[in-house]
């Protein structure tokens, strides 16, 4: 039985960003105290190819780098992320990805290799601290550029891994950033070029590859093939970054160009793709929606759900934004959440996800350590170059190595698969396989469909083995405090960087609520304020959560006490207070008046400072309405803002 054409129905495709292996997956198995169940092709003695022998990380695994101009020189070895760092994330920045950076990163110069040359795989941290440590020379933040993750820390993408198939042969396909390897993915070339191009380009759609895609094949099927795009937010500038950083949004306006983007970067960077009605559509209501109704099309297209990494303008950083992509710098938390939420809808619907293969991947490394040397032999797609953006790249050699993971019941638990030909699999070998799964020919040397890469491109198809469809589903933890790595539940307190008040905290903004204000009533006598939550500032590491608050504060007498009562339920109950449901009932409190017009109000060991609502022109453009601040007993604390979005 083929099982790939007689049983999948459906293959959905998510590209995320900017990992290697050894960073995200490194430590999945242990080279001889815990190897995979099974390989394909078989082996006499199973093996991953991480960074774990005998219980510890490889003693290869290490960088040398020069500082102080070079008089002083030190060995850094693979470590992983401590605990207390995991709401940072590593690297401490974006680590650099184009062309002549991983040249550095893998041969130790920009110059790159000899024909034939195998990467030393030495120059990562000595890049990392030539390139974007030029604000510090701390040694801890120059050295983050060596830390990974372990299973306790990443664990949806670790138990996806372990539960089907992942390879530890699968390469980018071009030894560069994003652009060009997400176009070898749904072109099969990046039509001689490597660098993307600037944030000034993007936003005029210059930055886009007019050519043929997967999708314009499907559409020319006979029959027609059934396809989407989906997405979560515009691109470059989406909704949530223009609300939030009106800097970017005028750099928008200042190009005569609309702010927020008016489209999804797959849109935007693949003109070509055929635009009609069910083309483009969304995560978070189309893709449920079609996956319940059991209507998803035969192929489908993810976009990360929110787009991370730093915005830069004219080699300038203006932003750094936390996405859902696992794009580095920052917490990782949001990815998983949102690849959990993926993995979660499909296998929502038995009757989709018994028909149903997910790949999911990286782009690039994205700057980040590896230890296995890119491969040589890559195929030329068309012999294209572009020696403005392409620095005359032959296209000879592979990218750095990334995770790619196959999930699907019919997949044994415990797969690692590497290629069974002399070829190993880059981001062409989805379009490979996705075309033999509809019977279409790629065409030949002289006249490739989507270039000669594809050609060479080994398939998947055989790493769905089995003869009945599994129904062991994984249960992943995509609430807030479930999500969290065990090492960090005890004491979270919900501590981030860059609080819109200065401080630690989380900021909690509740808006909307049907139109309704959320002031009920707002007095010397009586404040009551309620209504669902539904958002979460953006750049707060655990993402948008749902919920209801309930603040009640009464009878303020002339001897400053008063009754307060104050609930909560969802998930900032469950990560705050470790229930689902938290509730003072009604006691006494004391209250002061402050000057500014603020009213301070103390109750069992906590402080609650209450002010009327500012406007506010950054970080974040706010409305009318009133805000707490709240300090907990055990250092907890968070800015609560109740707004009336239609004020």
């Amino acid at each position: 039985m083929d099982v790939l054409k007689d049983r999948i129905k459906h293959i959905v495709v998510l590209m995320l960003e900017n990992r290697s292996l050894d960073q995200v997956l490194g430590c999945l198995y242990d080279e001889v105290k815990n190897p995979p169940p099974h390989t394909i092709p078989k082996a006499a003695t199973a093996f991953y190819d991480g960074v774990l022998k005998n219980g510890a990380i490889k003693k290869e695994c290490t960088n040398t780098y020069t500082y102080y101009k070079g008089t002083k020189s030190k060995t850094v070895p693979l470590t992983l992320i401590p605990c207390s760092e995991i709401e940072q994330g590593a690297p401490a920045y974006d680590p650099a990805e184009p062309y002549l950076d991983v040249n550095q990163q893998l041969y130790g110069s920009e110059a790159g290799p000899a024909q034939g040359q195998t990467a030393s795989m030495s120059g990562f941290v000595q890049n990392f601290y030539d390139k974007k440590c030029y604000t510090t020379s701390e040694e801890a933040t120059v050295e983050s550029i060596m830390k990974c993750y372990g299973p306790d820390q990443l664990p949806v993408l670790y138990s996806l891994a372990r539960h089907y198939a992942v390879s530890d042969r699968w390469f980018s396909s071009v030894p560069t950033q994003t652009n060009s390897n997400r176009a070898f993915l749904l072109c099969g070339t990046s039509l001689g070029r490597t660098d993307n191009m600037g944030f000034e380009d993007t936003l005029k759609g210059k930055d886009s590859f007019a050519t043929q895609t997967i999708f314009n094949v499907l559409d020319a099927n006979e029959p027609p093939v059934s396809w989407a795009v989906f997405y979560k937010d515009k691109y470059p500038i989406s909704e949530a970054l223009a609300k939030q950083h009106p800097d970017v949004c005028a750099l928008a306006k200042q190009l005569g160009l609309p702010c927020p983007s008016p489209t999804c970067y797959t849109q935007l960077t693949f003109p070509k793709i055929p635009n009609r009605a069910g083309s483009f559509l969304r995560i978070e209501t189309d893709f449920k929606n079609l996956v319940k109704t059991g209507d998803l099309p035969e192929f489908s297209f993810l976009e990360p759900g929110s787009w991370g990494g730093d915005i830069e303008y004219k080699g300038y950083e203006l932003k750094r934004v936390a996405g859902d992509d696992y794009h580095p710098p920052g917490p990782l938390v949001r990815g998983e959440r949102f690849l959990a939420d993926v993995y979660q809808t499909l296998a929502s619907n038995p009757d989709v996800w018994n028909t149903t293969l997910l790949v999911v991947t990286f782009d690039e490394h994205g700057g980040t350590y590896d230890h296995v040397p890119p491969p040589w032999g890559a195929a030329d797609p068309d012999g294209r170059r572009n020696k403005e953006y392409g620095h005359d790249f032959a296209f000879d050699r592979f990218g750095v190595r990334v995770p790619a993971l196959l999930i699907s019941p019919w997949i044994e638990k415990g797969t690692v698969f590497r290629s069974e030909t002399g070829v190993p699999y880059d981001h062409t070998s989805i379009i490979a396989t996705v075309l033999k799964w509809k019977g279409i020919n790629p065409g030949t040397t002289v006249k490739p469909l989507l270039g000669k890469r594809v050609l060479a491109a080994p398939l998947f198809d055989n790493v769905l083995t089995l003869d009945a469809a599994r129904t062991d589903t994984l249960d992943l933890p995509i609430n807030m405090l479930d999500h969290l790595p065990p090492c960090m539940k005890a004491g979270h307190g919900g501590r981030w960087d860059g609080s819109p008040n200065g401080a630690d905290g989380t900021w909690i903004s509740l808006n909307k609520l049907s139109g309704k204000p959320v002031v009920q009533a707002l007095g010397r006598t009586e404040l009551h304020l309620s209504g669902p939550y539904d958002f979460i500032d953006p750049l707060h590491p655990l993402g948008p959560t749902k919920g209801t608050i309930d603040l009640h504060v009464w009878q303020l007498s002339g001897d400053n006490r008063c009754q307060l009562r104050f609930s909560i339920m969802g998930d900032l109950a469950k990560e705050y207070f470790g229930t689902p449901h938290f509730d003072t009932g009604a006691v006494t409190a004391t209250y002061a008046a402050q000057g500014d017009g603020s009213i301070v109000y103390r109750v069992a060991g906590a402080t609650v400072t209450q002010r009327p609502f500012k406007s506010r022109s950054g970080p974040i453009a706010w409305y009318a309405g009133v805000e707490f601040d709240f300090s907990l007993p055990g250092g907890k604390q968070y800015h609560l803002c109740f707004e009336d979005m239609d004020a």
